[in-house]
C-alpha cells in the first residue's frame, strides 16, 4: 500500500471506493492495487490503479442517496469513457474501465469495458484454459509414463532375484556333483 492510507470519508463514493480497494488487494497478488490521491485529480489518474504483474486503471461512479425511494438508475457519460480511455493510454495501462454500483451500499457492482477489451480477455482466457488442459494431459501422460517405469524395475529386480536364485541353485548341483565324484 502507498503511503495514503485508503479509508472512508465523507466525499461520496469513498465507501464505495474503500470497499473496491480492500477487494482487489485482497483478489490479486504480485500486484499492487492502490488508491489514487484525489480520486485522480493529481498526476495520477483514475480512481483505482493496479500495477505489478498487469497494469489496470479503474474509474468508480456510485451515487450516495436514492432518487426517490425504490428507484435505482445510473446515467454512464460517454465524457467518462472518453476520458477514461484517454487518460489510461497517456498512462502506459493495459486495460481500463468503469465500475459503478446504484447505490453507495450496494453489494452488486457493475463493469463497463470496449467490447474489444472484453473479448481479448475472453479469448485470453480461452487459450490460457487450452494450455491448462494441454499441461494437464502431459502430465497424465508422465504419471503413467513413471508407472510403466517402476513396473519395468520392479520387473528387472525380479529377473536378477530369479537369476541369482538360479546361479545359486546351479551352485549346489555344482557343488553336489563335485561331492559326489
Amino acid at each position: 500500500m502507498s503511503k495514503r492510507q485508503a479509508k472512508i470519508t465523507n466525499r461520496q463514493g469513498s465507501g464505495f471506493e474503500y470497499k473496491n480497494h480492500v477487494k482487489n488487494n485482497d483478489l490479486l497478488s504480485g500486484t499492487l492495487s492502490r488508491q489514487t490521491p484525489n480520486s485522480g485529480a493529481g498526476l495520477i489518474k483514475g480512481d483505482e490503479e493496479i500495477t505489478g504483474i498487469i497494469e489496470i486503471m479503474e474509474e468508480l461512479k456510485t451515487r450516495v442517496k436514492e432518487q426517490a425511494p425504490g428507484k435505482k438508475n445510473f446515467t454512464i457519460r460517454k465524457e467518462w469513457l472518453d476520458k477514461l480511455r484517454r487518460e489510461a493510454k497517456q498512462a502506459g495501462k493495459e486495460f481500463y474501465y468503469l465500475k459503478f454500483s446504484f447505490h453507495e451500499d450496494d453489494s452488486d457492482v457493475y463493469v463497463i469495458i470496449e467490447e474489444d477489451v472484453i473479448m481479448g480477455m475472453v479469448y485470453t482466457m480461452a487459450e490460457d484454459r487450452k494450455e491448462v488442459k494441454l499441461a494437464k494431459q502431459k502430465e497424465e501422460v508422465l504419471k503413467k509414463e513413471l508407472r510403466m517405469k517402476e513396473a519395468e524395475v520392479v520387473k528387472l529386480q525380479a529377473e536378477i532375484e530369479y537369476l541369482k536364485a538360479k546361479l545359486e541353485l546351479q551352485e549346489m548341483k555344482n557343488d553336489r556333483a563335485r561331492q559326489g565324484k
